[in-house]
């Protein structure tokens, strides 16, 4: 028993027509090889006139909550998305945390908290007289 031979030349010629993968040798585009330099430079060849803004990267740690922390966490969560917005658990640590930062660190009362205690004393100095 012989096998049928499938006629493949109209399918051939159609492709040609209009696949990019079949494409005629003056359609091609240029070999780019040729324009380009042999050693690679230093310094981009474009100049960027805006800066691009800086985005700070997460970083995944596991911390111990108090369980009421984690419902007090879960309802803010709740209360943003039905006022329209999405946010995540993290989000909202992460804002609090920066809240923290930028208002209770600054105050005085942490300054003196952190300077009753030698190693934290230690630890703002090291940190504010980096080498």
């Amino acid at each position: 028993m012989s096998k049928k031979k499938l006629n493949t030349s109209p399918i051939l010629n159609e492709l040609k027509q209009g696949s990019v993968f079949f494409q005629k040798e003056t359609e091609r585009t240029e070999d780019h090889s040729e324009n380009r330099a042999n050693q690679r430079t230093e310094y981009r060849s474009e100049k960027r006139s805006v800066q691009l803004p800086v985005k700070r990267r997460t970083k995944r740690y596991s911390f111990e909550f108090y369980d009421d922390q984690i419902s007090h966490i879960k309802r803010i969560k709740i209360e943003t998305e039905l006022a329209g917005e999405n946010i995540s658990l993290s989000e909202v640590v992460r804002e609090a945390l920066d809240y923290y930062f930028e208002t209770v660190r600054k105050s005085e009362r942490s300054e003196e908290r952190s300077l009753l205690r030698p190693e934290l004393r230690a630890e703002k100095d090291r940190l504010d007289n980096p080498l």
